[in-house]
């Protein structure tokens, strides 16, 4: 072992990473908030002990690097990304060293940030026992209804005056005699939605309505049945607590 090789030998040498967020594709928050992306190290020299590195996010070239301090080695840091509206991306990169000086190649690594609005802070429990649910006979599709066409509107009666923040929410299951996936979905602050329900969901078809925040989190009121979140009064023993209804595309 000769210690001090040439730069170009020493990084050929080097084998190192760095990895964000244990290599998956995106993190996320809310927007205008500083989260913490974790971030590993890892490298080895055949000269000695790598024993320091230096590191800079953001970064967007090699030379960013340059005016990095170097800092003790480390297997693992934490580095704060503040979170903008839509997405973003987070970069980091790093360069190590070994105790003689030998240098290895940049590393670098990037991920995606999700940031998402924030909803209006909603706190409904006082509002809750004025929620008026809603019959079988009073929302479409109603039970056993043959529905046809590649879209379906699904409606109820309008007795709530939502709070601001709280929104009407669909869910649609089954279809091919499955009940286990789901068909279509979708979020409104009216007294309807129109969703696509794909050809092959084509059999029966089961549908219930909640309340969510703005961010589609049910909110559990516990006024309708037992199903805390549902606003329809379907409530059979077993099986599904929703309106089942015909579709045929």
């Amino acid at each position: 072992m000769t210690p001090l090789e040439t730069s170009t030998t020493a990084a050929v040498a080097f084998t190192g990473a760095v990895q964000i967020a244990g290599g998956g594709c995106c993190i996320g928050g809310f927007d205008g908030e500083t989260i913490q992306a974790q971030v590993s190290f890892s490298a080895a020299s055949p000269f000695g002990r790598v024993s320091s590195m230096r590191v800079r996010s953001g970064c967007s070239a090699d030379t960013d690097l340059e005016s990095a301090d170097w800092e003790p080695f480390a297997d693992s840091k934490a580095y704060p990304v503040y979170v903008v509206i839509n997405w973003s991306g987070f970069t980091i990169c790093v360069q190590y060293q070994d105790e003689y000086g030998n240098l290895s190649p940049v590393y670098r690594d990037d991920i995606s940030v999700e940031g998402m609005p924030r909803g209006p802070l909603v706190n409904p429990t006082d509002w809750y026992p004025q929620i008026q649910c809603f019959s079988e006979q009073e929302v479409h599709p109603g039970p056993g209804e043959i529905i046809t066409g590649a879209s379906i509107t699904f409606s109820w009666p309008d007795k709530n005056h939502l709070p601001e923040g709280v929104f009407y929410k669909v869910f649609a299951y089954g279809g091919s005699d499955s009940f286990s996936g789901l068909a279509a979905s979708g979020q409104t602050d009216g007294t309807s939605i129109t969703l696509q329900i794909a050809p092959e969901r084509a059999g029966e078809i089961g549908w219930y309505v909640t309340l969510v925040d703005a961010n589609g989190t049910p909110l559990d009121h516990g006024q309708c049945s037992s199903f805390s979140a549902s606003l329809l009064t379907v409530d059979p023993p077993t099986g599904l607590k929703a309106i089942m209804f015909q579709y045929q595309p």
